[in-house]
């Protein structure tokens, strides 16, 4: 808490400096104890950490000096060199979500041979992902428990894969066990291990802060609910958001309490210059407050699968509680997040995860039709570019190559076997971010704040981490946690 203050306080000085007034004090806008709405201020809340297991960069991962890592060179056809394994017995491949989104990445690295990190042409499209179901590598163990798991490791590795794609916290046990009962066969291939972390030589880490994405998403969901179609919302009373998980995972409630916080943020920080610009009184300011619902205990929160289908018990009581947004973290239960609000003709938006979900069929139209025009349901999404980083650690790992590292830059920003890989909002990898419908919105945010006028979400961004008085990279590294 005493972190929090220290923060807040230059939170209320940065803002004096560009115009504001004392509105931004601390009392003025924190939220009113209420037990539907949770009090982001009260130190008896819970939390469930995620900062424990979640690196701030790129690094070098094990003990050993770095001329021992690991080195697979392709040679021969590139469809033999890579095979994903998918984090569950029922999962898609297809799943409109991380496991889609790596499969994407095999993809791009296999039809291009020319690509490298630095490319910026567009991967293939989800639409055409069906059509290289049976050329580029895939399977899935035949049940959930470590031998299921270590089984089709061993099997796709005696079958000549060179670099086995596991993405998935799910994955990461079961890897272990794997070395533990069979170093032979386990040190004859490289593991891309996606959303979890295990220091080898043999092992390349891909962990993203996606904390620092689904921040972006809250401010562009503040943005769209108490800005853009404010008079809308409001008829029905105050303004509402909630988010659930499908397992109490670190990288499930990373995106919960990104998502919290940035709400939180722009309650205590944005509306207020917002309010001072537009010369709001206090009680205007409240009413374009967004609260964030408490449904209670821990386990209220999350469906307890990744199911589709198990969510929407959890959904029908989010908008039992009036949500006028929600974002789901459950991976295709954003469908039952979907198919809910449509089915009850609710003008509720969801707010997608992991891919632009906005852009998939998963989405569907509302009975409301915003300011824009638009009346899907999924407006953005907070992003984790899975895809680029995958592709990136396949080129280095065919190339022998340990690292990538910018020219001008002191640090790599992708790493191949024994480094960890971590995907952040920093320009240099831009692999955690707001997708595009959702950046117009921060970008409009930002400038209503602070009397800006920037043009592209690139410039915006980079003003809001440059100010060394809004201090926002402290602020998201000294809270990582979701709260309840």
């Amino acid at each position: 808490m005493k972190k929090w203050l220290a923060i807040t306080t230059k939170f209320t000085l940065a803002c004096a400096t560009i115009g504001c007034t004392c509105a931004i004090a601390y009392g003025l806008c924190s939220i009113k104890s209420h037990n539907d709405y949770i009090d982001f201020d009260n130190d008896k809340n819970h939390k469930l950490d995620y900062g424990a297991a979640t690196p701030k960069k790129t690094k070098w991962n094990v003990s050993s000096p770095e001329d021992q890592a690991k080195t697979f060179p392709l040679s021969g056809d590139r469809k033999n060199y890579a095979e994903q394994i998918l984090d569950g017995s029922n999962h898609s491949i297809l799943d409109k979500s991380f496991n889609q989104s790596a499969f994407k990445g095999e993809v791009n690295w296999g039809i291009n041979p020319n690509w490298t990190p630095e490319s910026n042409d567009p991967f293939p499209s989800d639409e055409s992902l069906n059509q290289y179901l049976n050329q580029w590598k895939w399977n899935k163990p035949s049940k959930d428990d470590l031998s299921g798991f270590t089984s089709i490791y061993s099997s796709v590795v005696e079958s000549g894969i060179k670099s086995l794609i596991l993405p998935g916290y799910l994955h990461q046990t079961p890897l272990t066990a794997f070395k533990q009962n069979d170093i032979n066969t386990y040190n004859k291939a490289g593991y891309v291990l996606i959303d979890a972390n295990t220091p080898d030589e043999n092992v390349a880490s891909v962990m993203f802060r996606a904390d620092e994405s689904a921040f972006l998403a809250g401010l562009s969901t503040c943005q769209y609910l108490s800005i853009d179609n404010y008079e809308h919302y409001h008829k029905k009373g105050d303004l509402k958001v909630g988010t659930f998980g499908g397992v109490a995972i670190p990288t499930v409630t990373i995106y919960m309490g990104g998502f919290q916080l940035g709400v939180d943020f722009f309650n205590k920080v944005l509306l207020p210059s917002i309010s001072q610009k537009n010369q709001w009184d206090p009680r205007t300011q409240k009413d374009h407050m967004v609260h964030f619902i408490n449904l209670g205990e821990q386990d209220s929160f999350f469906s307890g699968t990744f199911t589709i289908g198990d969510g929407r018990s959890v959904v029908q009581e989010l908008l039992a509680r009036g949500a006028d947004a929600i974002m789901p973290v459950a991976g295709p239960q954003t469908i039952d997040t979907v198919q809910e609000i449509k089915n009850q003709n609710s003008d509720c938006i969801c707010v997608g995860v992991d891919t632009n979900q906005e852009a998939s069929d998963m989405n569907d139209v509302s009975s409301f039709t915003d300011s824009k025009g638009d009346n899907q349901i999924i407006k953005f999404s907070a992003e984790k570019d899975i895809a680029r980083v995958t592709s990136s650690v396949l080129y280095l790992s065919s190339h022998c190559e340990t690292k990538w590292q910018p020219i001008g830059t002191t640090e790599p920003v992708f790493g191949a076997y024994g480094y960890l890989t971590v995907g952040t909002w920093d320009v240099s990898s831009s692999s955690c971010k707001v997708s595009e419908p959702g950046q117009d919105y921060f970008v409009d945010l930002i400038n209503n704040a602070f009397n800006t006028s920037y043009s592209t979400y690139a410039d915006a961004l980079s003003y809001v981490l440059s100010n060394t008085s809004l201090n926002v990279q402290d602020l998201i590294d000294n809270t990582m946690y979701f709260q309840f």
